[in-house]
């Protein structure tokens, strides 16, 4: 019986040696070839490795880059992965440094089935190239002898990355020439991207009337490893310039001569320039016009240039006993060779042959305007802001000179006699004509406000004032303008 029981247990120990011991699953970790592309700074790394267990593959699986520079045994994670819709992995690094070279590996992460880690594969980022440019717009309002040129989207660019300017550098040149002329302005001038630069900046290389030029604009950073950049060339032409001209008050005076004249200043200006300032060169000529009153026809005589200012005598035998005349003094300047005319002095000639002493016209002068003394402008007419101007200028015995530009971009200027009665003020031109109106007066501060009294709705505001630069100082001649404003 023991014999039988012995087998049987034997029998049972072999049944349970050939029944499997655990249930454990195979489990496989695959690693496949890695694509890489770099740039300067990013690696893009895509692969196909995958895990399976018991021979299908396992979805549930996670990957992970680690990475380091090539000579560094200490790894980093990167980025989470991306799959593409071909089934690969891709992985992107950032903000590596240019021109290094970096070692990564890829890890299976199975979670429960455990993990496992690739072998390093090499990549090396791409050397740094930097693309350096520069933005530059121009327009150019050019005059005769000076120009504006108006600069805009002004920018410094390294890889498209605007850099701060320290230079902008303006140069200019004749296209018949191979001189250039320099002018340069700090970066800090820049408003905006847009600079304005004249040409020339300080009293030398003034241009030449009617003649083509050529520009180019040169920038530089304020990082010295950047060099400095330069535009193409561009090109504009200059037109005439405009010619103006003042005119000291003529001195006349009266012998057995003739009538004298003299002016002991005339500054030809070219486009706002005084021509000794410039150096241009176009002849100048000068004359004296003279007419009675009574007649319609100018006459002329030459006149001399004596230092600053002219001279000329009206000879006796063409001046009459007792007669007034106009007298105008007469530039002919330019390229364009111009007339320019002063104002019209007036004269008359003694009865009897005895000498005159020379007189200096003066504004005449008028009432007590003490009150109201002083430079005032015109900011507010009818209840808006005008679109001319006026200046008045006012003494405290009456004398107003009148400042307009109101017909024409050139100013106008007019004198007059006025008068205060009873918060009235009212006045008449040297010439003789009224004024249009008479005007409710009222002073405050550094305001002064005119009501015309036959038009409530007239109202004229001045402030408190400084005349511009450049004003002329001679009256504009009678029948130049179609209308005064007071």
């Amino acid at each position: 019986m023991k014999r039988y029981l012995y087998i049987l247990l034997s029998v049972v120990a072999m049944l349970c040696a050939c029944e499997p011991q655990s249930d454990k699953p195979e489990v496989f970790f695959i690693f496949t070839p890695v694509d890489i592309t770099t740039t300067e700074t990013t690696a893009t790394i895509l692969n196909r490795s995958y895990m399976s267990v018991d021979g299908q593959r396992y979805t549930d699986a996670k990957f992970y880059l680690e990475y380091t520079q090539l000579n560094d045994t200490e790894f980093k994670q990167g980025g989470e992965y991306t799959v593409l819709s071909d089934g690969r992995f891709e992985f992107r690094l950032t903000d590596l440094t240019p021109n290094t070279s970096y070692q990564a590996r890829i890890v299976i992460d199975g979670g429960k089935y455990g993990s496992e880690t690739g072998s390093p594969f090499p990549f090396t980022t791409k050397e740094l190239v930097l693309k350096k440019k520069i933005s530059c717009n121009g327009e150019v309002n050019a005059k005769g002898i000076i120009a504006t040129v108006n600069l805009s989207n002004i920018a410094y660019l390294v890889n498209d990355e605007p850099q701060q300017i320290a230079i902008v550098k303006l140069e200019y040149s004749r296209t018949d020439q191979s001189e250039w002329h320099n002018i340069e302005a700090a970066g800090s001038d820049i408003n905006g991207g847009k600079l304005s630069i004249d040409i020339p900046k300080s009293g030398d290389n003034y241009l030449v009337e009617n003649m083509d030029y050529s520009y180019r604009v040169t920038i530089t950073p304020e990082n010295s490893e950047y060099e400095a950049l330069t535009t193409d060339t561009f090109a504009f032409r200059t037109k005439n310039a405009e010619v103006k001209a003042e005119f000291a008050k003529p001195t006349l005076s009266y012998n057995d001569a003739g009538l004298k004249v003299e002016v002991s200043k005339v500054t030809i200006l070219y486009d706002g320039i005084a021509a000794e300032e410039c150096s241009v060169n176009h002849r100048t000529s000068y004359y004296v016009y003279y007419k009675a009153t009574t007649d319609s026809n100018w006459n002329y005589v030459g006149a001399e240039v004596v230092d600053k200012g002219v001279s000329a005598t009206i000879p006796t035998n063409m001046l009459t006993r007792g007669a007034t005349y106009e007298i105008i003094i007469v530039a002919i300047a330019g390229a364009e060779q111009m007339m320019l005319q002063s104002s019209v002095s007036t004269y008359t000639i003694p009865t009897e042959d005895t000498p005159d002493t020379p007189i200096n016209p003066e504004p005449p002068t008028g009432g007590d305007t003490s009150a109201i003394e002083g430079v005032w402008h015109l900011t507010s007419w009818r209840g808006a802001t005008p679109s001319f101007e006026v200046y008045m200028d006012i003494t405290d015995t009456g004398g107003i000179t009148l400042y307009q530009r109101i017909e024409s971009n050139y100013w106008e200027v007019f004198q007059s006699n006025a008068y205060i009665n009873g918060g009235v003020i009212s006045g008449t031109y040297t010439d003789g004509t009224s004024w249009g109106a008479s005007y409710n007066l009222s002073v405050g501060g550094e305001s002064m406000t005119w009501v015309d009294t036959a038009d409530s709705s007239d109202i004229s505001v001045y402030t408190r004032s400084e005349l511009p630069t450049h004003m002329p100082m001679a009256p504009t001649r009678a029948g130049d303008s179609q209308e005064r404003f007071l």
